[in-house]
Order: structure tokens, then C-alpha cells, then sequence
């Protein structure tokens, strides 16, 4: 009976080093999942098919803003909360800016964008996203404006109706976002596919006892922002006192553990 004993303590003794031996690699897997950064923001779209660009009078078609002899500025932003942000980050956003642009040379031409400013932001289940927009090197844009004209013509040739439309794109936009998640605070940068705006309105001529002379019909309007192509995320705070252990203070900055570990309790 004792000769059993002792064996069936010696396997006990191996079926709990086993045990430990299986749980260490979840262990150090749950620490790792808890410090690693983030999904980047590839592939992420923001789209608002009834986002809109300020400008247009949808009374009688008038853009006041529109100057076609010299420089036009018109606001954006995103208006309809049921369009969510696609991609990595689903969820709600905001999409918001201004363009500016002109002359305009020819009835209907696009002309290039003179100045572009733009934010986001996205609240997602994974963290919240928050990013301004602007040009670089490789960026290419357009604009235009044009209030309804019977000079100009109406759609597809037809007298009526005419078309009220405030139109913008940039195609390889550059971002630069922040990604805050429970497991720190993300840098992200990198560039965008195509930028999209616009606002337009069917307008229709009226009879002469009309109380004015023009009248809107249909009317359009979207903003689409996508897709992302991120460069990289870096880390810029940490978030819990492990994250500073290890030499992983100096990935934000910090010239010593202790400094770091003040920071996550004190925020400074």
C-alpha cells in the first residue's frame, strides 16, 4: 500500500507540472494580447450618403458662395448617424472640413483645390480614432461650382431643369490619427485613396407670375472618405504599469521605468 502511495504521489507531482507547464505559454499569450498595438486604420471608409457640403440655396438653386471669377469656400460635413465608419473601426464618426478653389475657367471644369482642411473621428467598440487630413506631395484635386444658368444648359441637353452643384475630390490625401485603446495611445499615419464631396440640385424654370423664378426639384449630396492605407502604428502613452516594464518605457519616451509608471497613475 505505501509502494502505491508513492506512486500515486509522483503523479500527482507530474500532472501539476504539466498543468503549470500548459498554462505559462496562456499566460504570457493574454500579457502579450494586452500590450500589443492596435489594428491600424487599412482599410478603414467613411461613407454619408447624405453628408453635405454648405452652400447651395435649395429654395431656388443659388450658391452665393460660388465664385467663379475668383476664389470659392464652401464647408463639409457628415450629417446621417445611421452611416457607420467600415473597416477595422465600425462605428460612429464624424467627417468635417472646408475647400477652397478658383477661378474657374470654363463653365463646367474642374479646377484645382487651393486649400483643404480636414478631421474625423471614429468610436469604435475596439477604441476611439481621432485624425486631421491634408495634402502631400502626391496629392491631386478638384472643384467646382456652378448655380443653375440657362447659358449653361440643362441636364442632358434638356431647356429644365438646370443643376445647382458644388463638387470636390482629392485623391492620395495624407492622415495623421490617434488610437486610443486599453492598451495605450496609438500614432497612425498614412494616406487615403479618395476624397469625395459634393451637393447638387435639380432646378426647374417657373412661369413669370411665379413668386420667383426657380424652383428646386431633386437634390444630392455624399461625402466618401476611403480607403485608408496606413504606414504604421507606434505607441505614444502607455496605459498600465506592465507596459513600462521590460524596457518598454523607452518605446514612449521615458528615460527610466519609474517615470513611465508615474505617468500611467498621474497622467504626467
Amino acid at each position: 500500500m505505501r509502494h502505491r502511495s508513492v506512486l500515486s504521489m509522483s503523479g500527482l507531482i507530474t500532472a501539476l507540472v504539466f498543468a503549470l507547464v500548459m498554462m505559462a505559454p496562456t499566460a504570457t499569450t493574454a500579457a502579450a494580447q494586452e500590450t500589443a498595438p492596435p489594428l491600424s486604420l487599412t482599410g478603414e471608409q467613411l461613407f454619408d450618403g447624405s453628408g453635405m457640403v454648405e452652400g447651395i440655396n435649395y429654395v431656388d438653386g443659388e450658391i452665393p458662395g460660388c465664385n467663379r471669377a475668383g476664389t470659392s469656400t464652401f464647408t463639409y460635413h457628415n450629417t446621417n448617424p445611421y452611416f457607420v465608419a467600415v473597416g477595422p473601426y465600425v462605428g460612429p464618426f464624424t467627417l468635417q472640413g472646408s475647400v477652397s478653389f478658383g477661378p474657374q475657367t470654363e463653365p463646367r471644369g474642374f479646377v484645382p483645390l487651393t486649400s483643404f482642411e480636414g478631421t474625423f473621428t471614429i468610436d469604435s467598440p475596439l477604441g476611439f480614432v481621432e485624425g486631421t487630413l491634408f495634402f502631400g506631395e502626391l496629392t491631386q484635386s478638384g472643384g467646382r461650382c456652378y448655380a443653375q444658368d440657362p447659358t449653361i444648359g440643362g441636364v442632358d441637353g434638356a431647356v429644365s431643369p438646370y443643376v445647382s452643384s458644388i463638387q470636390f475630390f482629392a485623391l492620395l490625401l495624407r492622415y495623421e490619427a490617434t488610437i486610443t485603446t486599453t492598451a495605450g495611445v496609438y500614432r497612425d499615419t498614412g494616406t487615403i485613396t479618395q476624397f469625395d464631396g459634393s451637393s447638387t440640385a435639380e432646378v426647374y424654370e417657373q412661369a413669370p407670375e411665379a413668386e420667383t423664378a426657380f424652383r428646386v426639384g431633386n437634390r444630392y449630396s455624399n461625402l466618401s472618405l476611403g480607403a485608408f492605407e496606413s504606414e504604421g502604428v507606434t505607441p505614444l502613452a502607455p496605459a498600465t504599469e506592465e507596459q513600462c516594464k521590460n524596457g518598454g518605457y523607452a518605446l514612449y519616451g521615458f528615460q527610466n521605468q519609474g517615470q513611465c509608471i508615474q505617468f500611467v497613475n498621474t497622467g504626467k
